[in-house]
């Protein structure tokens, strides 16, 4: 059988979104989440120098190169993330903080409002016809053998809150 390489270059928006057909799955195979401060600062303000920059992303037209994200779909229909997986895992957290913060601010706002509505389909099935969200269908999934990092993922990722005494990667990395 062939093997058929794809190489798609889109938006962090877009990739995300193609959990929606076919969720994200950090194989068994591959290491937990190493990332530390450093290296979520490093992406996280470069996200946010690009966007707020005059010649950044801010109305669409320029582009960041994110990095490689190298999945392939399983015979489950999952995408299973080869290389990348730490800035996927991480930019799914920063998802997650932005909207829990957004929802649970006190304040609303249509801006507020409208980003709520682009997250919750990046990180969570919705019902397409609804638009009901499933915040227990996450569509990013640590299947990393012999870890208790994944079922701290997958908390983080449902309920938006982290152990304030938790030391581990996911809790010190969305907490952050």
């Amino acid at each position: 059988m062939a093997t058929t390489i794809e190489v798609n270059k889109q938006s962090v928006k877009q990739l995300l979104e193609g959990g929606k057909d076919h969720p994200f799955v950090i194989p068994e195979y591959q290491r937990p989440y190493a990332w530390e401060d450093d290296q979520v600062d490093t992406l996280f303000n470069d996200l946010w120098d690009f966007t707020t920059s005059p010649e950044g992303g801010s109305d669409g037209t320029n582009t960041y190169f994110l990095g490689c994200i190298v999945s392939y779909e399983n015979e489950k229909g999952e995408q299973e993330i080869i290389d990348g997986q730490q800035r996927i895992t991480s930019l799914f957290l920063l998802l997650r903080a932005i909207y829990f913060n957004l929802k649970y601010s006190g304040g609303s706002s249509k801006k507020a409002e409208n980003f709520i509505k682009q997250i919750e389909p990046a990180i969570w099935r919705t019902d397409k016809y609804t638009g009901e969200v499933d915040y227990s269908n996450i569509l990013l999934q640590s299947r990393v053998l012999n870890n208790e990092g994944n079922a701290i993922l997958r908390n983080i990722l449902q309920t938006g809150k982290a152990d304030p005494k938790a030391t581990d990667n996911y809790s010190k990395n969305y907490r952050q």
